[in-house]
């Protein structure tokens, strides 16, 4: 919700935006920095029909990497599954937390790979790492505060 209203004596207009509560849901590219010479931005007709917004980034690139700075409690990353997906090794705040497997017989998208809660409010950072596999997809993420 945004407010807007006129300082009565200046003639300025005060705006006040009230942050939402739930989950807020985040496209692949807000607030992630993909580093690596692998990546690419894949709209629907070139792979990325079916994900949330219908685009991903993918990387061919192992050692490239993805990381996502956020303001909250806790976060979740988003990809696709497939047999030509791999191992992500993932960390909250530059410390290795797990090696997330993305491989299945079948693709399913807009996946739930990685999840963190109960972090103490305020910025904090989840980095992914292509460690196998023939792509590592980035879809989206969900973000709690």
């Amino acid at each position: 919700m945004i407010e807007t209203r006129p300082e009565p004596l200046m003639g300025a207009t005060t705006v006040s935006f009230v942050k939402p509560t739930g989950p807020q849901e985040s496209n692949n590219t807000e607030g992630v920095t993909c580093t690596g010479t692998g990546w690419g931005w894949r709209g629907a007709a070139a792979g990325g029909q079916n994900s949330f917004q219908n685009d991903i980034d993918a990387t061919t690139t192992i050692g490239d990497s993805f990381t996502l700075t956020f303001n909250g409690t806790g976060a979740d990353f988003l990809t696709e599954l497939n047999a030509d997906e791999g191992t992500i090794g993932i960390a909250v705040d530059g410390v290795r937390r797990e090696t997330a497997d993305a491989t299945s017989d079948s693709r399913q998208y807009q996946q739930k790979l990685y999840s963190v809660s109960g972090l103490p409010a305020g910025v904090h950072t989840l980095t992914g790492t292509m460690k196998t596999g023939q792509y590592m997809i980035v879809d989206g993420f969900t973000v709690r505060s």
